[in-house]
């Protein structure tokens, strides 16, 4: 059994939940990018940090912040090249406040203190927000996970997802449920 994923600090969550291409999503199932492929294109290549700063910033080894790296590019470049829909979804991330996301106008704001209550959008004022930060706690916790054949890369089980039709993030091969 592998060891436990160290997590990965991202600063926020990205603002949309992913990207479609022009004219509409193909017939391909899309490619799901977690939030630390997400943040690392985002501090190489859009801020401009080198891989040494990129992966201190992710409290993360500089090997291994290549690796995330490379998955996104690679992830990327299927979705260009296949005509494929981007989501992106949770991962093995911890962020360095607590970020709420708006359900009505998609806004993405941080709690004001630890002793504040999130109730409404700072924005448009709605009461439908949704806890990015509980939400990655949650997963952590789940007990089901899918597991690579090849590589036993673990990921968190997605209900009304087979396992089977998941391709590993790392080495994308065919995945199964874990045996607990």
């Amino acid at each position: 059994m592998p060891r436990p994923k160290r997590h990965r600090k991202i600063g926020k969550p990205p603002g949309v939940k992913g990207f479609k291409p022009h004219g509409g999503r193909g017939r391909n199932e899309a490619v799901r990018m977690l939030y630390e492929e997400y943040e690392a294109l985002k501090l190489a290549d859009y801020d401009g940090h080198s891989q040494e700063e990129a992966a201190q910033m992710m409290d993360v080894s500089r090997p291994t912040f290549t690796r995330i790296y490379d998955r996104a590019l690679k992830k990327v470049a299927k979705a260009f090249v296949e005509h494929r829909e981007i989501l992106l979804e949770g991962g093995t991330v911890s962020f360095d406040d607590d970020w709420f996301r708006c359900r009505s106008c998609h806004n993405v704001f941080k709690m004001p203190g630890k002793n504040g209550r999130v109730s409404n959008c700072p924005v448009c004022g709605s009461a439908d927000i949704f806890d990015e930060s509980e939400a990655l706690r949650r997963q952590e916790n789940t007990e089901e996970w899918c597991v690579c054949v090849k590589c036993n890369h673990r990921v968190p089980h997605r209900k009304g997802v087979p396992c089977r039709d998941i391709e590993c993030p790392e080495c994308d091969a065919k995945m199964v449920k874990e045996k607990v």
